[in-house]
């Protein structure tokens, strides 16, 4: 496993728009999901740390995407298009074993009639206890679900990252980060020098999804400096390409 991947605890609800259950046992290795034509397929892998073996689902859940908050939701109530049956999972059911590692795939497969776009969606990664059959009383085993975003699109969709209200006020910079255009975006927010291009703080993994207003940054550098600054965004590689700067003011 690559180490600089995001060893991701399940129940970090922080790091998502959503909350999942809190569990100390089980790991996930991605924290985003992106699929296209073309990035195929994309994989990531389940590590069972619990000292019992586990059984695993994944299935691929909607998310309600209203006002740039995304929510877990059931049924056809929902205000973006749904990319439940344009991803397959492999394999999509498996036992681990304790400290067992486990890696699945999410694979693209647009069907006949699907509109161009952008499709949001979840990865539930559900997981519990295996029961076993010496066990005399009926116990209850709670079941472990992380829910990670999914980012399905079937063509090139283009957007656009700006930053408007730049300033700095002492060791503080402040910012609106605001994005147009037919798509999400994530990626890094960085305060760097102007001259150099040295970056002296980041934001990792800042996303943007559709209907989100202005995105209100603060990020506090370590100590002041009068030397002139600018913010960047550089999006994810898996997300696009996008490249933004624009200088801080005083």
């Amino acid at each position: 496993m690559n180490t600089k991947q995001y060893i991701i605890k399940l129940g970090f609800g922080l790091l998502f728009c959503f909350i999942s259950v809190s569990v100390e046992s089980v790991t996930v290795t991605s924290t985003r999901l992106f699929l296209s034509p073309d990035v195929q397929s994309t994989s990531m892998s389940v590590i069972n740390s619990d000292d019992e073996p586990l059984t695993c689902k994944i299935e691929v859940r909607n998310l309600d995407v209203k006002n740039g908050k995304l929510t877990l939701t059931e049924g056809d109530g929902i205000n973006n298009p749904s990319p439940v049956n344009m991803v397959r999972i492999a394999p999509s059911r498996f036992n681990l074993d304790f400290r067992q590692v486990q890696e699945f795939k999410a694979i693209y497969r647009r069907k006949p009639g699907v509109e161009d776009g952008e499709y949001i969606g979840a990865i539930a990664v559900i997981c519990k206890g295996q029961a076993e059959e010496s066990t005399k009383k009926v116990e209850i085993k709670p079941t472990l679900v992380q829910n990670i975003p999914l980012i399905v699109r079937t063509k090139k969709l283009d957007s656009q990252v700006t930053f408007s209200n730049v300033r700095k006020v002492g060791t503080k910079v402040f910012a609106e980060m605001l994005v147009t255009g037919e798509r999400s975006v994530s990626g890094d927010v960085t305060i760097g020098y102007q001259e150099s291009g040295g970056i002296i703080k980041e934001l990792k993994k800042v996303s943007h999804y559709p209907g989100e207003k202005p995105k209100q940054l603060e990020l506090e550098l370590k100590s002041d400096t009068d030397s002139p600054l600018k913010i960047m965004f550089n999006e994810l590689k898996e997300s696009g390409q996008i490249k933004s700067e624009t200088p801080v003011g005083g």
